[in-house]
């Protein structure tokens, strides 16, 4: 069975985001499309999430500016029913830049999370491509362990039909007998 290679994501190029927190934080943070239905989609590439975050805030950051900004708009929605017709046109252009800063926003907070979701899947494609190659070190070190037990259960039993009454052999005696051509440890005991 050939496992993935821990580098490369494990969705191929273009495909969403497995993990249920990254669909629904892109659910919530996708902005309904202005382009046609028919718009190509910008892919992903195998090298992280194809977008360019025009905002080098942190995730939190960015969320922080997002509720500070839906409190403004809903202060400048309120001001808009004021009496004065120079505080309503102050207020209608305030609520028009604070409209195109939460649009911004929500962009660079979209194009934010869906690198962290991409670097989330990543860690997960990896944590398990590590896993799979630990199973198979371990039944690799259990081989080896067991032909280890066999060749020392053959040596004993050689060195037992050389000298019965001996419990222990020195690597003098396995060099003599041509067992063994230089010593690897001084005695080898009987169990």
């Amino acid at each position: 069975m050939r496992l993935p290679h821990p580098l490369k994501p494990s969705a191929p190029t273009g495909a969403p985001c497995s993990s249920s927190l990254c669909h629904t934080v892109m659910a919530v943070l996708t902005p309904s499309p202005a382009a046609p239905a028919d718009a190509p989609a910008p892919a992903r590439s195998a090298q992280g999430p194809a977008c360019s975050l025009q905002r080098s805030g942190s995730l939190w950051q960015l969320g922080i500016e997002a509720q500070e900004l839906t409190t403004a708009i809903g202060q400048l929605a309120q001001q808009l029913e004021a009496d004065d017709p120079e505080q309503r046109a102050l207020a209608l252009a305030e609520l028009e830049a604070a409209l195109l800063a939460e649009e911004g926003n929500k962009k660079a907070l979209a194009a934010k999370a869906d690198a962290t979701c991409w670097v989330i899947e990543h860690l997960r494609g990896q944590a398990a491509y590590r896993q799979q190659q630990a199973k198979r070190l371990t039944a690799l070190a259990a081989g080896d362990t067991s032909r280890a037990d066999a060749l020392e259960e053959s040596l004993v039993f050689v060195l037992t039909q050389l000298q019965p009454a001996a419990t222990r052999y020195s690597s003098a005696a396995l060099i003599a007998w041509g067992l063994i051509s230089s010593p690897f440890a001084p005695t080898v005991p009987v169990p």
